[in-house]
């Protein structure tokens, strides 16, 4: 047992004084006992953690080769957007010109889509890269929720999930773009999960303006997080998905992104509906400042 080499070395080192004082000894004799309880707990702690520590590295792994790759795909697609997009406009002058009514709709229509297609690309790039080194600039908080919603926008669709934006004129504020799209998007797609078997079935986002600081909140239809579990969502490894659906890191990651944006991600316990809000500082810097 690795505490009775520390007895070893204690009693090596007090010697005499433990052989003079009885009560000296018996206080060692505690100590040790104390240790041994808690190297126990730890040893059987870390066998506990170790398989889910180890499902994670993997996951990890693969979500970040998953990342290179739709960052390379991206990359691709995006050159034979700007060329159709270019050709597009060029027809429709063309067809404006000759009062081409129906060809002019009808291109209208592709340059609609193609734009919207370079909005999702835009955002995979974003989502699809690490910005943890990433400077903090300034951003539109519409533009950024439109652009993570686009990512997610025809899965709701299809899921048949509604899509609440309540969001006044874009708000400026400075952060690493890439970071708060993954924040949002996790949380998105944990309210996607969680409402599959509601009878009704909607994702609310909510943008307000609180001064100094951009409050983000989104909120679903789903059945809520009972109580018993509204403390340990946001440790690492927690999950309530089933095995291999979820590593139980999005909302521990999420927490830390906002805390580096001079904010935090909370649960809000008061709403009938689960609730996240993200509040970030308009500009962290300052607050960093504020507090040297």
């Amino acid at each position: 047992m690795k505490h009775k080499t520390l007895e070893l070395q204690v009693k090596k080192y007090l010697g005499e004084a433990l052989e003079q004082d009885p009560k000296l000894n018996s206080l060692l004799q505690d100590f040790l006992r104390v240790v041994s309880s808690t190297y126990q707990d730890l040893e059987k702690k870390s066998l506990e953690l170790a398989p889910a520590q180890s499902a994670a590295l993997v996951t990890n792994a693969k979500m970040s080769e998953l990342g290179k790759m739709a960052g390379g795909i991206a990359h691709e697609i995006n050159t034979p957007l700007s060329t159709i997009l270019l050709l597009s406009e060029a027809l429709c002058r063309k067809a404006e010109s000759k009062c081409e009514i129906e060809d002019v709709q009808n291109l209208q229509r592709i340059m609609t889509t193609t734009k919207r297609i370079a909005t999702i690309v835009k955002g995979l790039r974003t989502y699809s890269r690490d910005g943890s080194g990433d400077a903090f600039k300034p951003a539109d908080s519409t533009q950024l929720v439109q652009q993570v919603l686009a990512l997610c926008r025809e899965r709701f669709k299809y899921a048949e999930v509604e899509l609440i934006i309540e969001a006044r004129e874009g708000i400026s504020f400075l952060c690493r773009e890439t970071q708060i799209s993954q924040l949002l998007l996790n949380i998105l797609n944990n309210a996607f999960d969680a409402i599959q078997n509601a009878p009704k079935r909607w994702v609310k986002v909510q943008v307000r303006d609180l001064d100094t600081h951009l409050e983000i909140a989104i909120s679903d239809s789903g059945p809520g997080i009972p109580i018993d579990i509204q403390d340990k969502i946001m440790l690492p490894f927690f999950t309530t998905k089933p095995v291999g659906s979820g590593t139980g890191l999005g909302l521990s990651i999420s927490s830390s992104i906002a805390g580096d944006h001079g904010g935090y991600l909370a649960l809000d316990r008061e709403s009938p509906n689960t609730r996240f809000v993200v509040n970030l500082a308009k500009d962290p810097g300052k607050l960093v400042d504020k507090i040297r």
